[in-house]
């Protein structure tokens, strides 16, 4: 909540979403990074898949929050597809976690 308060967005909820998807990807890009190495396994594959599903959506929130669906139709609309990558990527993310706790049994 600090953090929240500090960047400016503790009673704005649209820059709350921005300010959060700002730290999601900041976490995220490492995180996919790591992915190119075939070393680190499912497991942070699917920590960078489901970190950038978390930033779709947040950024859907965001650009629902802003379009008038009145005027800017195409705009909501688009947002159906952002919602199906992010939840492929969910998916995805999701089939990592399995294989991972396959390594256990």
């Amino acid at each position: 909540m600090e953090q929240l308060k500090g960047a400016g967005t503790w009673d704005d909820p649209a820059r709350q979403i921005s300010f959060l998807g700002w730290q999601v990807r900041r976490v995220g890009i490492p995180l996919f990074l790591l992915t190119n190495d075939p070393d680190t396994g499912p497991i942070v594959d699917a920590a960078a898949q489901a970190a950038e599903a978390l930033h779709i959506m947040l950024g859907v929130i965001g650009t629902l929050e802003e379009a008038d669906p009145t005027v800017d139709f195409v705009t909501v609309i688009n947002q159906v597809g952002m919602l199906k990558a992010g939840r492929e990527l969910l998916v995805t993310a999701l089939d990592n976690t399995d294989t991972a706790l396959d390594t256990f049994k």
